[in-house]
C-alpha cells in the first residue's frame, strides 16, 4: 500500500493520487523556501521566481485533480443521468480554480 487513506466516493485513481501527493510536497518544499527568503531579506525577484514555481505545482496537481474528476465522476455522472448536475458541479470547480 501506499500509505494514502482512500476517500469514498473518490475518483482519484492510486497512480494519480501518488502523483498528485509527489507534487504537492514539492510545492510544500517550495513554499518553505520562500518563506524562508522572505524572512532572510531576500531579493524580491528571487523570492518571486520561487513563488511563481510553487504556483505552478500546485496548478500542475489540480490539473490532475480535474482532469481524474473529469475522467471518472463526471462521465460516469452523466451516465446515469445527472448530466446537467455533473457539468454545473465541474464548471463551479473549474470556476474556483481559474479565479
Amino acid at each position: 500500500m501506499d500509505g494514502l487513506p482512500q476517500q469514498k466516493g473518490s475518483d482519484v485513481s492510486w497512480a494519480r493520487r501518488e502523483e498528485v501527493a509527489k507534487r504537492l510536497k514539492t510545492v510544500e518544499g517550495q513554499l518553505r523556501a520562500v518563506r524562508r527568503m522572505v524572512l532572510g531579506g531576500d531579493d524580491p525577484l528571487d523570492i518571486a521566481t520561487q513563488a511563481s514555481a510553487a504556483l505552478e505545482g500546485l496548478r500542475g496537481a489540480m490539473k490532475i485533480v480535474l482532469r481524474d474528476y473529469m475522467d471518472g465522476r463526471l462521465n460516469t455522472d452523466a451516465l446515469e443521468g445527472d448530466r446537467e448536475l455533473a457539468f454545473d458541479q465541474f464548471v463551479g470547480v473549474v470556476e474556483r480554480f481559474i479565479r
